[in-house]
């Protein structure tokens, strides 16, 4: 990423976040009501209606043909285009906008005050989580070849490099989940993890979690394997700890 472009990202990035606080500090002593007031319905339905239309325009640019480059056969790159992440990070910002001052959302939760505090301050948590979240990860990247695997770890200005003879195992888990009903076949999500020895000798198993990135974990597992690296496929029921082959639901 041009270097300029960066500065530009993290000036707008900081005036925005001390925007949100300022929004939040204003709005805890005036009480968010107040916002519903200055603001007219038809400006934060708009706000609402641009923000949901840009955070699944976001989604849109990030289909395969857009963050899947084959450089060579055995040579794959995963990296969400510039213009998606930021699309995506404005739809976030304005949908919580029109959320924190549509005046009818207020109306009706008036005499549910608990409810009312709990929505705006997820909001508001959600909100800046995931601006910072996109924004430490923009422009990070997964790079896949048939002699490494090199991984920009979203959460921290690092990126780590696994050889080929390092891999012990790369573990590709599906996990079902439990609610109320107790566990069904229709309820599951995918977790994928890579067992490596690191430069001290000792065994380290790294959690793989792309989508920190708005990138699809079917789309790294297909780069995985499309290098030739052989997948063990398990699965695992949440609240219990036994594993077994395959991801057939027992």
């Amino acid at each position: 990423m041009n270097k300029k472009i960066k500065i530009v990202i993290g000036v707008l990035a900081i005036v925005g976040i001390i925007g949100l606080i300022v929004l939040a500090i204003y709005g805890i002593m005036k009480g968010f009501s107040f916002f519903a007031t200055l603001v007219p319905v038809y400006i934060s339905g708009s706000l609402i209606v641009l923000g949901i239309l840009s955070i699944i325009a976001g989604k849109l640019f990030l289909r395969k043909k857009n963050v899947y480059k084959k450089i060579a056969p055995k040579h794959i790159v995963l990296e969400t285009p510039l213009y998606a992440d930021l699309i995506y990070i404005i739809g976030i910002i304005l949908l919580s906008l029109g959320l924190l001052t549509f005046g009818p959302v207020f109306s009706y939760l008036k005499d549910y005050r608990f409810m009312l505090g709990f929505m705006i301050f997820f909001i508001l948590i959600t909100m800046v989580v995931m601006v910072f979240r996109l924004m430490y990860a923009l422009h990070d990247k997964i790079e896949v070849t048939s002699n490494f695997i090199r991984y920009d770890d979203p959460n921290e200005k690092s990126t780590l490099t696994i050889e080929q003879s390092q891999i012990i195992e790369i573990l590709h888990l599906k996990v079902f989940s439990f609610s109320h009903y107790g566990y069904s076949e229709n309820a599951y999500n995918f977790e994928l993890f890579i067992k490596y020895t690191n430069s001290k000798d000792e065994e380290v198993t790294l959690a793989l979690k792309p989508e920190d990135m708005n990138l699809k974990l079917e789309l790294l597992v297909e780069s995985i394997a499309e290098c030739s690296y052989p997948i063990v496929m398990r699965s695992k029921k949440i609240l219990e700890g036994i594993e077994w082959e395959g991801h057939h639901f027992i």
